[in-house]
């Protein structure tokens, strides 16, 4: 594995051919700049992130779906009246939030299941790599594969908060409906981040003990969604019965704090279990 690291950086090092002049050169570094950036400091996370590339019918999925968010929204704001635009590039959004969030899980299972089904892993943790190493591999790798869709969906959640904080007029949205909302949208950027920080600790787990990759996943979105999805709904029942909005927005940011809380009880359990190393893990699940 560190031969063929080092095999990768000579032959990305090339020199730039002799006719190519000094911006050849200029592009020659800055491809070898970001070559570098991309494979990590260390052998393995340069290996992990080798497999780990968006595929191209997420990319057509996602795009008109955010072409929709767009034009929708737009036309929210356009005039007054449109709610019904607004609702829909809500729903659009919220739609990209559970595949975005489908894909990342999948993802993160996928490379490390493999690895461990094949023998792969086995092979790689017989090498003197740290374990430290190996756990940071995964997770730049996962973080690498879903940056662009995290991004994406960041940037909606702000487009919508906008929406609503500086387009509240044209939405005809009152003080009422602007706490509830934007503790809801501001929340739920909050919540994502922390989602896609642990679903990486929960994909790690899950692709060492599962025998499929679907059951891995399914344990991870399971975990990650499922108890967040019922003290929502137990959030709304409650949040409904208040008859200020201030009241039902500290709700909402109770669950919001509920759900960062319980984030990192799933991350501490995941560290806990790692206790007695990567390695025994491993061989206990072959």
């Amino acid at each position: 594995l560190p031969t063929l690291w080092r095999k990768s950086e000579v032959g990305g090092s090339g020199e730039p051919s002799p006719g190519a002049g000094k911006w050849g050169s200029r592009r020659s570094a800055g491809r070898e700049g970001r070559t570098r950036i991309e494979r990590g400091a260390e052998p393995a996370q340069w290996l992990a992130l080798q497999s780990q590339r968006e595929g191209f019918w997420i990319k057509l999925l996602r795009w008109p779906v955010v072409l929709f968010f767009v034009i929708m929204l737009g036309y929210s704001l356009a005039e007054r009246g449109h709610e019904e635009g607004f609702i829909s590039a809500f729903c659009a959004a919220y739609a990209l939030h559970l595949v975005t969030r489908i894909q990342a899980v999948l993802t993160a299972t996928r490379r490390l299941h493999d690895d461990r089904r094949s023998g792969a892993l086995e092979l790689l943790l017989v090498t003197p790599l740290p374990e430290a190493d190996l756990i940071k591999a995964h997770h730049a790798s996962v973080k690498q594969s879903i940056r662009p869709a995290r991004r994406m969906l960041l940037l909606l959640n702000l487009a919508l908060v906008a929406a609503i904080t500086l387009g509240g007029r044209q939405l005809d949205t009152d003080d009422e409906v602007f706490f509830i909302f934007s503790a809801f949208f501001a929340g739920g950027l909050l919540v994502t981040l922390s989602d896609f920080r642990t679903l990486r600790w929960l994909a790690l787990r899950a692709a060492l003990r599962a025998q499929t990759q679907p059951r891995a996943a399914g344990a991870v979105f399971g975990l990650l969604m499922g108890l967040p999805w019922v003290a929502f709904g137990v959030t709304f029942l409650v949040a409904i019965q208040f008859s200020h909005a201030e009241e039902a927005a500290v709700c909402f940011w109770l669950w919001v704090a509920g759900c960062l809380f319980y984030n990192r009880f799933l991350e501490w359990r995941v560290r806990r279990w790692l206790r007695p190393g990567l390695r025994k893990r491993v061989v206990e699940s072959s």
